[in-house]
């Protein structure tokens, strides 16, 4: 299998895979317990802490380790919601879990922006202006379905200077993108298995100039912030897999990987004219491609015909895929809705290559050639004249 579907899930790297097997083998007590064994567990557990937060330019004190962005989200926005009675603008093309906390916690509170509008800063400084009852933005710094990349730096510089919290989902960019900048964020969150840790572990940033955030109560665990029994093995992956991702992202390295995907992307609308890239001509992550394919065959028909190839696809954000739901992303585009459903996302990895883009680029023209002649053959009918 050649897979293509990193922005789901990423495999897990041999050194995150070691850092776990190690904590399991020789440190697999409860960090919260009051023997030798836990206080030992607990001081390798905080010197992780410390290491992720250097990576991640913050103080150990403002990370709080936990399951994934989805509980971090959930945590965001009900902590936004008893704050008061303030409005958040909320990113068109958030992911699900933020996207459904806004409206399961705050409702008619929130106000829905796009990220892709012309002169986007102007656009939220004027909202600001005129509703002084907005009291916080969340955008994501880069999107998960199209690659597209956000203005997330200068909107945290908006709310440093409005003073209000800005909460930035920056599961696409950490690992992939370098992290300039992260440093202004007072929130920003990441699900470790986008980097190659294991899934169900994740973080998130608070740095206490706005109250607390607070996910589970229950226990004492992460400053108070998040309750529960402390994994220390996950963590311990996680930093592992951190320091491996962040090693990658060198400018070298990206330019290579973009120049690859772009070539992609020009070969295939040459030989494939009808296809629609989304977001083309927009600044995007060098991994991702989201792409409507000609015909009249669904992107589910695409993902099961490549599988057969042997390559790994997704269509839209993997969280919301068994939904079957139209992307809200191409909504906010405004893609027609059947140029939406045949739209599948190919997303790589730091391990796949030159020759991984062109091999699929062929396996893409060969599959459409089969599904027209398909169709030819499905309107061609037969007459016998006795």
């Amino acid at each position: 299998m050649i897979y293509f579907d990193y922005n789901a899930t990423a495999p897990l790297v041999e050194e995150a895979k070691q850092a776990w097997n190690k904590a399991y083998e020789e440190s697999w007590v409860n960090p919260g317990s009051p023997h030798q064994a836990s206080v030992e567990v607990r001081a390798k557990f905080e010197r992780c802490r410390e290491r992720v937060a250097e990576l991640l330019m913050c103080a150990p004190e403002e990370l709080v380790f936990l399951s994934g962005a989805t509980e971090v989200c959930n945590a965001w926005m009900r902590s936004f919601a008893k704050s008061g009675e303030k409005k958040i603008l909320v990113s068109k093309q958030e992911h699900a879990a933020m996207h459904e906390s806004a409206q399961e916690y705050l409702g008619d509170r929130v106000v829905w922006f796009s990220p892709v509008a012309e002169n986007l800063i102007e656009v939220l400084s004027e909202k600001l202006h005129a509703d002084p009852e907005i009291g916080a933005i969340s955008m994501m710094a880069a999107n998960n379905e199209t690659g597209m990349v956000f203005p997330w730096q200068e909107v945290a510089i908006l709310c440093r200077e409005r003073g209000i919290p800005f909460y930035c989902d920056t599961c696409q960019w950490i690992g992939k993108q370098p992290l300039a900048g992260l440093e202004e964020l007072d929130f920003f969150c990441t699900s470790a298995h986008k980097f190659g840790a294991p899934k169900g572990v994740g973080l998130m940033k608070v740095s206490g100039r706005f109250g607390t955030t607070k996910s589970f109560v229950g226990g004492s665990q992460e400053h108070s912030l998040r309750a529960g029994t402390q994994d220390y093995a996950n963590v311990a992956a996680l930093s592992a897999a951190l320091e491996v991702a962040i090693s990658r992202t060198t400018t070298e390295n990206i330019n290579t990987r973009l120049k690859w995907r772009d070539e992609f992307v020009e070969k295939l609308s040459q030989r494939l004219p009808q296809a629609v890239v989304h977001g083309r001509g927009k600044a995007c992550l060098w991994n991702t491609v989201f792409v409507a394919l000609p015909g009249r065959q669904k992107a589910i028909d695409w993902v099961d015909a490549l599988w057969k190839e042997g390559f790994a696809v997704g269509f839209g954000s993997a969280c919301s895929t068994a939904k079957n739901k139209t992307s809200r992303v191409l909504e906010d585009l405004g893609v027609d809705p059947e140029i939406a459903s045949r739209s599948i996302r190919i997303s790589a990895g730091w391990d796949r290559s030159k020759f991984d883009w062109e091999a699929l680029l062929e396996v893409i023209l060969k599959i459409h050639q089969k599904f027209s002649e398909d169709q030819t053959d499905s309107l061609t009918e037969v007459v016998s004249i006795d």
